[in-house]
């Protein structure tokens, strides 16, 4: 895999963790 930019890799990565933790703590809190 190519990397062109490490920077917005880094921020789609941290968009990510950001986007499961929200849906981890939904499911957390209905359940």
């Amino acid at each position: 895999m190519q990397q062109h930019s490490p920077r917005l890799n880094k921020m789609h990565l941290a968009s990510l963790k950001t986007y499961y933790a929200g849906i981890l703590a939904l499911l957390w809190s209905c359940s």
